[in-house]
């Protein structure tokens, strides 16, 4: 587990200001991402001719969700980097 990932199961209420969204709102997003990552990577088995056994390679470092958590940072902070940016160009 990611320490944001734990910090924001220990402080629920900072979800909001962190991502923009309620907690729930979080959970609610994260079972939905799995289940249809689930159902496009078994749709993508089903078409593909394998070379390598299933499950060889290398095992990521992020869970799924730790990387919907990183995207929804992302997409949080990324105005206002934009908009500090904008303010330097023009200046």
């Amino acid at each position: 587990m990611s320490k944001l990932r734990e910090y924001l199961e220990n402080h629920p209420s900072e979800t909001q200001r962190m991502l923009g969204i309620e907690s729930d709102q979080l959970i609610e997003l994260i079972t939905k991402a799995k289940n249809l990552y689930d159902r496009h990577k078994k749709q993508q088995e089903n078409q593909k001719t394998r070379l390598i056994k299933p499950g060889s390679g290398r095992s990521p470092k992020l869970t799924r969700s730790d990387h919907i958590l990183l995207t929804l940072v992302y997409l949080h902070n990324l105005p206002i980097a934009f908009l500090r940016k904008m303010r330097y160009d023009w200046a």
